[in-house]
This record gives structure tokens, C-alpha cells and sequence, in this order.
């Protein structure tokens, strides 16, 4: 109607229905890689992984927690009553703030990037878990803590137990399937039902 009113001239029309169309297609592929392009921005801009007001010194920890979901919360809650120091990294601001109500020392950020892991101090964190579900992330993670700390005790959760080779192989000194996990509840569940 503009374009045919001599509005708006067709060029311009023609690029903003281009605009639009693209906008569509790459929203989804960015909201799936939000904390990936999140990073990648702060790196652009100079900001690095903590959250503002942070230290740049590395930090000394009893234990570090990648990951606060409810898998990251039951270790932490299972922790805290041994007065460990315990550090949170984790994407989910929600989860940084709950764990800093908590008391806990919490940082936000990708725990696979560098310069998240800048922040804290392996070599004197004894125990380090990996609660994050997903495999390649995990692998990465127990890979770098590994190379920073030959003597860290490093749990790591996997989704199968297909999955627990590969972190193994990375230097995970436990691994913890969720697959076994659940098996194990549900013999647990079938010998507690009533006969």
C-alpha cells in the first residue's frame, strides 16, 4: 500500500521485508547459542567472564561446583554442613543469585571458556564436580581442570553410560550416570512396594 501510494519507494520496501525474513530465521539460532554469543560480546567489548565488582585474582577454594541445576544444588547442600569454602560457576543468572544467597562464592559464566576458569584457583580446589548434563561440556571442563590440577579429585555427571568413557578418558576420577542413577531408584522403588 505505501509502495503503491509512492510512499515509500520499492527499494526500501524490498529491504525491509528482507530484514524481516532474516531477523525470523536467526532469531531461534540465537536464542539456542544466547550464552555463547554472550561470552563472545564481553570478549568484543573487553569485559571478561565475572560479573562486575568481582576480584581478577585467583580465588582459593575447598571445592568448586560447575553447574547449579538441582544435580549442583544437592552437592552443594551435602557440602556445606563441612564448612568447605565453595565456589559456583554456572550460565543461569538465577542460579548465581540463589547461590550467592545461599552464601556461596558464585560466578557467572561458561565453565568450558578459559577465561571463566581464570578466576579460580585448581590447584588448591581437592574437589571439583562437573553436575552439567551436557557431554561435550563436561569432557572440556574435566580436560582443563586436569591440566591445571593433576592432584583435584574431579566428579563428573553423565547423562548415559555411554557417555562416561569420554569423561574418563578427560580425567574425571569418578563418573556419575544418570541412566544408573535411575536404574538404581527404580530397583529401590520395586523392592519398597508393598507385596
Amino acid at each position: 500500500m505505501a509502495v503503491a501510494s509512492g510512499i515509500l519507494p520499492k527499494e526500501t520496501h524490498q529491504l525491509i521485508v528482507s530484514v524481516t525474513i532474516l531477523s525470523l530465521l536467526v532469531t531461534p539460532l540465537m536464542l539456542r547459542h544466547a550464552g555463547q554469543i554472550g561470552i563472545w560480546i564481553a570478549r568484543l567489548t573487553g569485559r571478561n567472564g565475572a560479573a562486575s565488582g568481582e576480584s581478577t585474582a585467583r580465588a582459593r577454594y575447598d571445592v568448586v561446583v560447575f553447574g547449579f541445576g538441582p544435580a549442583g544444588r544437592e552437592t552443594v547442600a551435602a557440602l556445606q554442613s563441612d564448612s568447605r569454602s565453595i565456589a559456583v560457576i554456572d550460565l543461569n543468572r538465577q542460579n548465581i543469585e540463589t547461590a550467592r544467597a545461599m552464601g556461596l562464592s558464585a560466578y557467572l559464566g561458561d565453565g568450558t571458556q578459559p577465561d571463566v576458569l581464570e578466576h579460580i584457583s585448581f590447584a588448591t580446589a581437592p574437589l571439583v564436580f562437573i553436575t552439567i548434563p551436557d557431554k561435550r561440556a563436561s569432557a572440556l571442563i574435566v580436560s582443563q581442570v586436569r591440566s591445571e590440577s593433576a592432584a583435584a579429585h574431579i566428579i563428573a555427571r553423565a547423562r548415559s553410560d555411554r557417555d562416561m568413557k569420554a569423561l574418563e578418558q578427560a580425567g574425571a576420577n569418578t563418573v556419575i550416570s544418570d541412566e544408573h542413577s535411575a536404574a538404581l531408584a527404580f530397583r529401590n522403588a520395586v523392592k519398597n512396594w508393598p507385596a
